[in-house]
């Protein structure tokens, strides 16, 4: 049976997103764009989950979860808010004492399916069975705590929560659980010690631990964690299906190898090395993913530098060739390049080199004549798509020998394209950098998008403006 969801968003396009997104995966969708239309649908066709925003016309969102929750079939729906001012944590976990989840705007559709498939496809999979096992979740992350309960709630587990692991151990204590999940990744004590923690401890030694990660991926991660006890180690996903079903595995096992006995035998010394060496590489693999997002985010400034520059020449009536060069000059410095190349088609559509940055006389001659040398450019270009000298993709040898001729190490072209019209190219050059990286081409066609889109308006600007000097010279004729 197809779940129904009841959607209150007062924005007309995050209503329509989210509409679209629902339908797409199936499910038959109520929209209200205030909390009084919301509560007339909910009680004329009860949802299977609702998600609302927190601040609407006429009632906030826990106003709407308050009356919801009064309503004859409220009480067990699932109510997910959706917000763009959350700040904090602790405001996070304020909200989440409340609603069941809370979503972060912008929305990402495919994030928010999973979402919701966390809630539908669990209750609709499991009938909560009559082995009612305890289990106890530790996580600091309120949120993914949160979802984690419901999710296993859901497939017919008892859960209870603890949001460190000194919390969760004097749970564990109070009332024993038949099997401990835990994430890695938390403060002053992390899941593996966690894990050493709780099988010294008597009463708890033979209870499963479950270590659970969006870090730790390796199969050597893997080994460290039943080293340090945990029965096993596994990658965190958003519907906790799989997690369900290994759950119920290991308690339904008779395997002593799956709940405690072969995983105490670990060389305290040889625990220790592996352990500060597993620290260590996930210190190396944060330090390159930090890297990999400084760039990303100096490229989306580079590119929105061009953005402004060209804005602004169209909005002011510039001279759009004095802001094309400009935008060069400031997208290069901000990626950290030193040269680049816009090439434009003429009136005769014979193409031309625009503007440049970064080359000498000898090399600039080279640029000039550039398509006329190079034929394999002219090809290239009408195929509107990114290339990236050198490429294994690339059989000739023209590419090759330009590469040698502008002196360079890596080249990147990409053509200036705007509603299907190919305008020009933009290229730029790297003397130590390969610029073959997915970030990469998405910057150069970010900037050649922009660059085809102010040349479109300029030139309609221009239409426009010539238009009506035609219609005033006509009216004073006439007159």
């Amino acid at each position: 049976m197809t779940a129904t969801i009841l959607t209150i968003e007062d924005n007309l396009i995050t209503r329509k997103m989210l509409g679209l997104a629902l339908k797409s995966e199936g499910y038959h969708v109520l929209q209200a764009s205030d909390g009084k239309s919301a509560l007339q649908m909910f009680e004329a066709s009860t949802p299977d989950l609702v998600l609302t925003d927190l601040l609407l016309p006429d009632m906030n969102g826990l106003n709407i979860l308050k009356k919801i929750r009064a309503l004859p079939k409220g009480a067990n729906v699932p109510v997910i808010a959706l917000t763009g001012f959350v700040s904090r944590d602790e405001e996070a976990n304020a909200l989440l004492s409340s609603f069941d989840c809370l979503l972060v705007k912008p929305i990402d559709p495919f994030e928010l399916l999973q979402a919701i498939r966390s809630y539908l496809q669990g209750r609709a999979r499991y009938k909560h069975d009559d082995d009612h096992f305890r289990i106890l979740a530790v996580d600091d992350n309120a949120i993914q705590l949160k979802l984690c309960r419901i999710a296993l709630e859901h497939q017919g587990f008892k859960v209870d929560t603890a949001q460190n692991a000194l919390d969760g151990l004097e749970k564990a204590r109070e009332r024993r659980p038949e099997l401990i999940i835990s994430d890695v990744l938390m403060p002053e004590i992390d899941g593996f010690n966690f894990c050493r923690l709780v099988r010294n401890d008597s009463s708890l030694v033979e209870v499963p631990i479950i270590l659970i990660s969006s870090n730790y991926l390796e199969e050597e991660d893997r080994q460290l964690a039943k080293s340090f006890g945990a029965s096993d180690l596994v990658v965190r996903t958003a519907d906790f299906i799989a997690l369900g079903d290994l759950i119920k595995s290991i308690l339904r096992s008779k395997s002593a190898a799956l709940v405690s006995g072969e995983l105490k035998t670990g060389d305290p010394q040889q625990m220790r090395d592996q352990y500060v060496h597993r620290q260590i590489r996930q210190l190396e693999r944060q330090a390159r993913i930090n890297t990999h997002l400084l760039q990303r985010c100096s490229l989306q400034g580079a590119a929105l530098s061009v953005t402004v520059a060209l804005a602004n020449a169209v909005v002011q009536d510039q001279d759009i060739s004095v802001a094309i060069n400009e935008g060069l000059h400031q997208c290069l410095d901000a990626a950290g390049l030193s040269s680049g190349a816009i090439y434009l088609f003429d009136d005769a559509r014979k193409m031309q080199l625009e503007t440049q940055v970064g080359f000498g006389n000898p090399l600039q001659k080279i640029l000039a004549s550039l398509f006329k040398n190079e034929s394999f450019l002219k090809r290239f270009m009408f195929a509107e798509s990114t290339l990236c000298i050198p490429s294994p993709s690339l059989e000739e040898s023209a590419p090759l020998r330009l590469i040698e001729h502008m002196a360079t190490h890596s080249m990147l072209l990409i053509p200036i394209v705007s509603q299907k019209i190919v305008m020009g190219l933009f290229i730029i050059f790297s003397k130590g950098r390969d610029l073959s990286g997915e970030d990469w081409g998405n910057f150069g066609k970010s900037v050649a998008l922009e660059i085809g889109q102010a040349i479109r308006l300029a030139q309609t600007f221009s239409r426009l403006a010539d238009s009506e000097k035609r219609y005033r010279n006509l009216c004073q004729e006439k007159e």
